[in-house]
């Protein structure tokens, strides 16, 4: 007889979905537009002969409406779990060719994919971490076993042993308490190994897959829901573009002030102040380009002098055009005098990244009363 909390209800309130089925594997849909992200639930063993396919429990069922409702197509192989020590490399391979097919599906976004595994099922993870494909965004793994002790059989490479070549990896483990000793005692390994990386860990005290062994509890409910908002932000993740932006930039000074420029709301560090000047355009000379910079943002005309420092910068964040990019700023600093008649700086390109600028004492910058970014302290390092 199959375990009773295998056939009671899933905890969170799920709308009955109907899965496609494609060589084995239950696809459950969003009822939107694709392509989606993909998750694909691996279940774990051992299965009862007069059991229901675990991939038809209502577990699973319950966890793959949960992500359609998101968004996410969720993906249920049915793996050879009988007799599972002797059956894992069946089982990988069958994985490996249902996660190669689900990705195919015009539904799916092949570039957005996670794998989570319950139970048992927590004995293939290593693979996916030992080789972590590009596209792999993430690994849940709830109430798992993560190292097979058996010499006599095929053994996967534990997960514990390879953590460290994905080290940039999301990987999320469920505990609840109940672990059998060697269960346990293969996550608390794996812990160990993964204390100086960014693997997090859920209690679900009480809990096997999300449901109860007693009532559900508001707890445990709520674990649930958020094990599954975990692995959907993950996956759903947008990439960050690469971006290289080459800017010069002046340092003007007059008696002891340095002039300074503001940037506006259109620009990254809005209200921050910093050396005048801007991007390099393609093509363009770079001294011309601080001389257009500098104008456009003072007023001012100057005389471009020797290159006097190489700052630069490397964050992820959001383009006033609102990309995602993955940032890295390399910074020209040039020794520069101004040599037009008129010496009072105003903002000639009054609909561009700055919005004011000024003279300030160099005294008050070093104190900190100007809030200033780093390439303006790099700039002023000397200067007395």
């Amino acid at each position: 007889m199959a375990t009773a909390h295998h056939l009671r209800p899933f905890l969170l309130p799920t709308e009955p979905l109907e899965p496609v089925t494609v060589a084995s594997t239950d696809l459950y849909l969003p009822d939107r537009p694709g392509p989606h992200p993909l998750v694909v639930l691996v279940h774990g063993g051992p299965v009862a002969a007069d059991a229901p396919p675990p991939a038809r429990w209502q577990v699973f069922r319950g966890y793959a409406g949960q992500l359609a409702a998101r968004g996410v197509v969720a993906a249920v192989p049915q793996l050879p779990m009988d007799g599972l020590d002797l059956l894992l490399g069946e089982c990988a391979t069958v994985l490996r060719d249902a996660v190669r097919r689900a990705r195919r599906h015009p539904a799916v976004d092949a570039d957005r994919v996670a794998i989570w595994f319950f139970s048992d099922a927590g004995l293939l993870m290593g693979e996916w971490l030992d080789d972590r494909p590009r596209w792999l965004r993430a690994v849940a793994a709830t109430y798992p076993r993560l190292r097979l002790e058996r010499q006599d059989v095929w053994a996967p490479v534990a997960a514990a042993d390879v953590l460290g070549t994905a080290a940039d990896l999301p990987v999320l483990v469920t505990r609840v308490g109940l672990e059998r000793p060697e269960p346990a005692a293969s996550v608390a390994e794996f812990l160990e190994a993964a204390r100086d990386t960014s693997v997090e860990v859920l209690e679900v005290p009480g809990a096997v897959h999300g449901f109860d062994l007693e009532p559900p509890t508001a707890v445990t409910t709520q674990a649930v829901a958020t094990a599954l908002e975990w692995v959907v932000h993950r996956v759903r993740a947008e990439d960050a573009v690469p971006y290289q932006r080459l800017a010069a930039y002046a340092l003007l000074r007059r008696d002891d002030e340095v002039l300074l420029t503001r940037i506006s709301t259109r620009g990254h560090h809005a209200g921050e102040w910093t050396l005048p000047g801007g991007g390099v355009e393609h093509g363009e000379q770079v001294r011309d380009a601080l001389r257009r910079e500098v104008h456009e943002e003072t007023g001012l005309e100057i005389e471009v002098g020797a290159l006097r420092d190489v700052h630069s910068v490397h964050f992820t964040g959001r383009s006033p055009s609102g990309r995602l990019e993955d940032f890295h700023g390399v910074h020209l600093i040039f020794d520069a005098t101004v040599v037009s008649a008129q010496l009072d700086p105003r903002v000639v390109e009054t609909d561009g990244s700055t919005d004011a600028v000024a003279w300030f004492d160099l005294d008050a910058i070093e104190r900190g009363v100007v809030r200033v970014l780093d390439v303006v302290r790099h700039a002023m390092r000397g200067l007395g």
